[in-house]
């Protein structure tokens, strides 16, 4: 569910903050809740909490930077299907050896193929709907990630949104690991593993290959 409120009609009292504060406040036109919480706590207190220009800006700012992930997110989703058409097309051995020279090819590290990879298929499988995902790519790829078990908690609780922090999202996974782990959380923790290595062994073979170039 969309946090975005109309604030003219909706934010009056809610923050329970002073009335200059509260009138700054209801002055932006449309903007994430969470983001004016988030901004009241981290200058409660200042003088900008009462201002209601710099209020505005700041939340002109937040509206941008969710455009410009959003737009970010479908580029990278795009890239993804692109990824999953190309490995269907390839046999194994010639999809292996593409992503072995990935980044001489086409720039990428195989390890953010893989991360493009696993939130395109999230998406159109049917595991994410586009419209509650996420806009942080980082996050959307978290979410990917996760047992159906977790993620069907992350919706429980109405947390799957655009807005979505990844702070908010660790929390539940954080919650959830005092119970016993399933053949579904080990698959997932070894998978992440199996990543850092994967990005180790690109960093030592740089290093070995600058040192051959010399």
């Amino acid at each position: 569910m969309s946090k975005a409120i109309d604030l003219t009609a909706k934010l009056g009292g809610a923050l329970q903050q002073p009335d200059r504060q509260t009138n700054a406040l209801k002055s932006v036109e449309q903007t994430d809740a969470a983001f004016l919480e988030r901004l009241r706590e981290c200058f409660e207190g200042h003088d900008l909490a009462q201002n209601e220009n710099k209020i505005r800006e700041a939340a002109r700012l937040s509206n941008a930077l969710q455009r410009g992930k959003a737009k970010f997110l479908d580029n990278a989703i795009e890239m993804g299907r692109a990824i999953l058409r190309a490995e269907k097309a390839f046999s194994r051995d010639e999809w292996r050896q593409f992503v072995e020279n990935s980044p001489y090819l086409v720039g990428l590290k195989k390890s953010m193929l893989s991360k493009l990879r696993a939130v395109a298929q999230a998406v159109d499988s049917g595991k994410i709907d586009r419209k509650t995902c996420p806009n942080s790519f980082t996050t959307a790829y978290t979410i990917a990630r996760l047992p159906d078990e977790k993620l069907a908690e992350v919706k429980r609780r109405g947390l799957l949104n655009p807005q979505m922090t990844r702070q908010e999202l660790q929390s539940v996974i954080k919650e959830n690991k005092q119970h016993p782990e399933t053949d579904a959380d080990i698959l997932d923790r070894l998978t992440r593993k199996r990543e850092r290595l994967y990005n180790e062994l690109e960093r030592v073979e740089d290093e070995i290959s600058k040192i051959t170039k010399r």
